[in-house]
């Protein structure tokens, strides 16, 4: 599960083109299960809070049409992971692990079909790595470095209240 918000001031470049410098935060909760049928096998749950900075670039290049770049750096905090283990009975244990940079892009553009109604397509791009977690007694397991790139697909189509969302231009 992703949460995601973003705040910023757009400023207009010219007469089809705004920049959108933003403040952005979110959430990750990822979870794998391993468990088989048989009395082994393990659940990992990793968390991890962001906080980053950004552009947001948006081009009209013609009536009803925008394209949009944008991107966002900053550092993940409160990483952790949870882990459960099956043999009988279960073992759980947790830790924190390191924080580190995280990257985020993304390109997308939207058509109004008519003043309410759009369509949209995108790719986002998401980097984050943890660092090493402490050792953990009683035998010493920890959680390795590890670094994870997410491609995000998306197509859809959105509604728009009250004034149409069609640039002006």
């Amino acid at each position: 599960m992703d949460a995601d918000f973003r705040i910023g001031k757009g400023f207009d470049l010219s007469a089809t083109t705004m920049l959108t410098p933003y403040l952005g935060a979110g959430w990750r909760d990822w979870h794998r299960d391993l468990t088989p049928l048989g009395p082994s096998g393990y659940k990992e749950d990793y968390t991890h809070g962001y906080v980053g900075a950004g552009l947001l670039f948006q081009w009209a290049p013609a009536s009803r049409w925008v394209v949009s770049a944008n991107g966002l750096v900053g550092s993940t905090f409160d990483p952790h992971i949870d882990v459960t283990l099956f043999p009988i009975p279960p073992a759980n244990f947790g830790e924190g692990l390191g924080t580190n940079v995280i990257y985020m892009a993304g390109l997308a553009v939207d058509y109004a079909i008519t003043n309410q109604w759009h369509a949209n397509a995108g790719v986002d791009f998401t980097h984050f790595a943890y660092g090493a977690g402490p050792m953990l007694p009683p035998d010493g397991r920890n959680e390795p470095d590890s670094r994870t790139n997410l491609w995000t697909v998306k197509a859809g189509f959105g509604y728009s209240w009250g004034a149409p969302i069609v640039a002006k231009y």
